[in-house]
């Protein structure tokens, strides 16, 4: 009886044992699933810092910088709601940064264009940037050239010209130039070019006015959730005998999802008006 009980007393702790090596070692792939995630966490981090960056936003210190193998080992040696915890707070201070950035009364973010080519209601003042979203992410961007402003002598008059956006309290955009016709003497015209700063996740628009030598590339991209992208880009030179810009190029195409059942969805590229330039 005595044998027994030990031999029982010897098999229990082997399994005990057993128990213990299985509960307490670690899986393998605990170690593959913290690297994956700090990976992610390391290439949002510097993502981040590159916003706060070209957005000229001013943030300094660790939480803020570029070094992505640094943001790694960092999150490798702290718990997962600790990083979740930095993504957010670098998130919601980018955020305050975009909305003072690319608000329409914040001095700093409107160009400076002569008085005669403002909007004499003020319903609408110039703005450089925008807070607005394409595709699944809300950035600060420029709609109108390189900081919000294209100045040229379109009209080869002598004297600079202006194309910009302007906003109103509705969150409504338009394309506006301001063409010289003396010295001191501007005459504002609305163009066919409106869009909204808003949009949504699922379907969004993105717009980009530049110069190319004496003409304006208007560009825009659109997006739908399941639908598929489109774009649409037009060329644009001023015609002295019309005093307008006209199209003089242009080209659109789209990339539709393909559905289960081998389809295309039906999408139709942006359209872009012949002639930008119009009476105001």
């Amino acid at each position: 009886m005595k044998s027994n009980y030990t031999s029982f007393s010897k098999a229990a702790l082997i399994l005990l044992s057993s128990l213990f090596f299985f509960t307490f070692i670690p899986p393998a792939y605990s170690a593959s699933a913290d690297e994956w995630r700090c990976q992610s966490y390391a290439r949002d981090a510097v993502e981040q810092n590159n916003k706060n960056i070209s957005a000229n936003c001013g943030f300094t210190g660790l939480r803020w910088n570029s070094d992505k193998e640094g943001q790694k080992q960092w999150c490798l040696t702290t718990r997962k709601a600790i990083t979740a915890k930095e993504n957010n707070i670098r998130k919601k201070m980018l955020e305050g940064c975009f909305i003072k950035k690319s608000s329409r009364t914040n001095p700093r973010n409107q160009p400076n264009i002569p008085k005669a080519c403002r909007d004499p209601s003020g319903n609408y003042l110039p703005i450089r940037y925008l807070y607005s979203g394409y595709r699944y992410e809300t950035v600060l961007s420029v709609p109108v050239g390189k900081h919000g402003l294209i100045q040229y002598d379109f009209n080869a008059d002598g004297y600079k010209d202006y194309v910009f956006a302007e906003r109103d309290t509705k969150n409504r955009i338009r394309l506006t130039s301001c063409l010289s016709n003396a010295s001191d003497k501007y005459q504002r015209r609305l163009t066919g070019i409106n869009f909204y700063a808003d949009s949504y996740s699922l379907s969004s628009e993105q717009y980009a006015i530049s110069r190319q030598n004496a003409s304006l590339n208007i560009s825009i991209n659109s997006f739908g959730h399941n639908e598929g992208s489109c774009f649409a880009n037009g060329i644009y030179s001023y015609k002295p005998n019309t005093q307008q810009f006209e199209m003089i190029d242009s080209k659109a195409d789209c990339s539709p999802v393909i559905d289960a059942e081998g389809q295309p969805y039906p999408l139709y590229p942006p359209t872009l008006p012949k002639i930008l330039s119009n009476n105001n």
